[in-house]
C-alpha cells in the first residue's frame, strides 16, 4: 500500500506516456482475470488459509525483488506479479469470511474485516509520499516488503481454516472426476441469470474505478498541481473511507437492504466525480474527492453481501473465481482506452466514467427485476408443491 498508489507517477517520471501506464494495469488486469478461476479452483483443493498465505508470499516477493532491482521495467513486473498475488489472498479471504457467518450477518461481516484490515493502512498512502520525497522510492519499497513478511508471519500463526479437507466436496474436488465436476459447476453458474447479471453490472462499474486508479494520480499533479504528499493524503482518505467506515456501511446495508444501498452509491459517487475532475483548487479537489471516495466506497460491503447470496454452489472458491473473471473481462480493454483518452484530452476519462456508471446503473437495474422475477416463479413454485402434497 506505501507503493502501489503512486506507481502511475513513477513510471510517468520515468518517460512512460499515459497510453503506456494503461498498458501495464491492463497487463495487470489480464494476469489477474487469467487467474481467477484456476485461484478460485486453488483454495478449494488446497484451503482457504494455504490461497491467503501463497497470495502473500508472491506480493512480498514481488516487492522485494523491484526494490532489489529498481527499474521501470521491473515495476511494471511487479505490480503485474503483486495484483496476481492478491487475486489468490482476495478469493481466500472472501470465501474464509463467507463461510465463517451465517448470510443475514454477511455485510456487517465484510464491513468488520475492511475496517479491522484497513485501519492500519489508513496512513500508508500519506507516509509513502514522505518517503518518496525524503529519502527516495527504493525505501519505500523496503519497509513494504518487511510489512509484507509480517503480515504473512501473524496470518500463518493466526489464520484458521474454515474448509475442511476430509468434507465430501473436497475430496470430490481431489477426485479423478474433478474435471467433470470442474464444468459440472461452470453450467450451473451459466444457469444462473440473476447471477451474470450482477457480474456484468459489476464488471462495468469495476472499469470504472480501475480507470480511476491510474489517472486520478496523474491528474492530480499534473492537472490540478497536487504534490506528492497531498497525493498521498488523497489516498489516505480513500482507505479511510474503504476501511474504517466499512463497518458503518455494512450495518446501514443490512438495516436498510443491500441493493438500494449500492444504488445510492453508484447515482451519488457518479455525480462528485464530475465535481473532482472541475476542481479548482486543492481545497476543492481534496473535499470532491473525499465526498467521491465516501460514496463510491458505500456500495462494498452491500456487493459482497449480495454476491455471497447469489453463489449457491458448493464450490464457492470457483464460484467466485468465475465471478471475478467476468467482472475483470470488462476492465482489461477499459484501461487501455483511458490511457489514449487521457492522452488526447486529461478531462476525457471522467466523460467516459460517466458513460460508464450509467451503464452501470441500468444494467444492475435490469438484475433487480430479473431478481423480482426469480423470487415469484420460485414462489409459484413452492405453491404448486404444497397443493400437490396436499
Amino acid at each position: 500500500m506505501l507503493w502501489v498508489f503512486f506507481l502511475p507517477i513513477i513510471l510517468h517520471t520515468e518517460g512512460a506516456g499515459a497510453l503506456e501506464i494503461g498498458l501495464v494495469y491492463s497487463a495487470s488486469t489480464l494476469l489477474s482475470t487469467l487467474l481467477q478461476i484456476p485461484s478460485g479452483s486453488f483454495v478449494d483443493k488446497y484451503g482457504r488459509k494455504t490461497g491467503i498465505l501463497s497470495g502473500v508470499l508472491v506480493q512480498f516477493s514481488s516487492v522485494l525483488l523491484l526494490a532489489a532491482i529498481p527499474s521501470p521495467l521491473m515495476a511494471a513486473l511487479a505490480y503485474i506479479l503483486f495484483s496476481g498475488g492478491g487475486v489468490l489472498k482476495g478469493l481466500g479471504i472472501t470465501a474464509l469470511i463467507t463461510e465463517s457467518v451465517q448470510p443475514e450477518q454477511l455485510a456487517v461481516s465484510f464491513g468488520y474485516w475492511k475496517t479491522m484490515a484497513g485501519s492500519i493502512a489508513v496512513v500508508a498512502p500519506t507516509l509513502g509520499g514522505f518517503i518518496i520525497e525524503s529519502h527516495g522510492m527504493r525505501q519505500v519499497l523496503f519497509v513494504s516488503s518487511g510489512l509484507l513478511l509480517v503480515v504473512l508471519l501473524l496470518r500463518a500463526a493466526l489464520l484458521r481454516e474454515t474448509f475442511k479437507r476430509e468434507s465430501g466436496i473436497h475430496k470430490l474436488a481431489r477426485s479423478s472426476f474433478s474435471q467433470f465436476r470442474y464444468f459440472s459447476e461452470l453450467r450451473t453458474v451459466l444457469q444462473q441469470r440473476s447471477f451474470l447479471l450482477f457480474a456484468v453490472a459489476y464488471g462495468v462499474y469495476n472499469a470504472l474505478l480501475f480507470q480511476s486508479s491510474f489517472v486520478i494520480p496523474l491528474y492530480s499533479q499534473s492537472v490540478l498541481g497536487l504534490s506528492t504528499v497531498q497525493i498521498g493524503f488523497m489516498f489516505s482518505i480513500f482507505v479511510v473511507f474503504d476501511a474504517l467506515f466499512a463497518l458503518p456501511y455494512g450495518k446501514l446495508a443490512d438495516h436498510f437492504g443491500h441493493t438500494r444501498i449500492i444504488l445510492v452509491s453508484w447515482v451519488a459517487e457518479m455525480g462528485w466525480m464530475m465535481v473532482f475532475a472541475f476542481s479548482s483548487g486543492s481545497l476543492m479537489a481534496l473535499g470532491a474527492f473525499s465526498l467521491w471516495v465516501a460514496f463510491g466506497s458505500l456500495d462494498g460491503p452491500a456487493s459482497e453481501a449480495v454476491l455471497g447470496t447469489l453463489i449457491k454452489t458448493g464450490r464457492r472458491g470457483f464460484s467466485l473465481g468465475f465471478f471475478n473473471t467476468f467482472a475483470l473481462a470488462m476492465v482489461i480493454p477499459a484501461e487501455l482506452v483511458t490511457g489514449a483518452l487521457y492522452s488526447m484530452s486529461s478531462r476525457l476519462p471522467f466523460f467516459a466514467n460517466l458513460l460508464l456508471d450509467l451503464a452501470a446503473l441500468g444494467l444492475f437495474l435490469s438484475f433487480l427485476k430479473s431478481r423480482r422475477l426469480e423470487s415469484s416463479d420460485q414462489f409459484r413454485q413452492l405453491e404448486s408443491d404444497l397443493l400437490a402434497g396436499a
